[in-house]
């Protein structure tokens, strides 16, 4: 699978979709020629992020309240990873499909292409989309998965295809976000008090 085939695969089943299900790539082809450099994105932009702007967006984080902010990154985007492979795999079987692990993951890893990318948004100073494109990436991610469902999974229903979509994402960055919480809150450095 080409970058050039992600955009047309959320509207067409016939896209990608049906190159991947005929020769579906294996779990190691999947796992490091694709879902680790994808979810490396992330940890890395924010690193160049905060390199060229710390202060713009939290000016009060040290560089190592910085570097835990990352680790915590990497391990809540594991955590997500992990629920919404779950997720498509309990939803699939409640349903009446069933996705193997190879299915289960790759489906995994496609849908949350658009998430790890939409840490791009960092690379530039403006707030809004730091705030919008992971938002849309969520949609993107929710169609993804409807449409590999349909095609790798056989679900046939429009309406079953898009429960999986919504509750294998909606599970894996809920599952993010709180693995996030966990570790900052008690993890981070207090800032400092400005002195009177």
């Amino acid at each position: 699978m080409l970058p050039l085939h992600l955009p047309p695969m959320l509207w067409s089943s016939d896209a990608a979709w049906g190159e991947i299900s005929r020769r579906p790539p294996s779990l190691i082809a999947t796992a490091f020629g694709l879902a680790l450099p994808a979810a490396m994105v992330p940890p890395a932009i924010l690193l160049h992020a905060t390199d060229l702007g710390s202060a713009h967006y939290l000016p009060a984080l040290s560089a190592s309240g910085w570097q835990f902010v990352e680790l915590a990154l990497i391990a809540a985007q594991l955590v997500g990873f992990l629920m919404v492979l779950w997720l498509v795999r309990a939803v699939a079987g409640t349903r009446g499909a069933k996705a193997s692990a190879r299915d289960a993951f790759m489906l995994t890893t496609v849908s949350l292409l658009p998430l790890w990318l939409s840490s791009l948004a960092l690379i530039q100073d403006e707030i809004l989309p730091v705030l919008a494109i992971p938002i849309l990436a969520i949609g993107a991610s929710v169609a993804l998965l409807k449409r590999g469902a349909r095609c790798v999974l056989g679900i046939r229903e429009d309406i079953v295809a898009l429960e999986l979509g919504l509750v294998a994402i909606q599970g894996g960055v809920l599952a993010w976000a709180a693995t996030m919480v966990v570790l900052l809150i008690p993890g981070l450095p207090a800032a400092p008090h400005p002195a009177n």
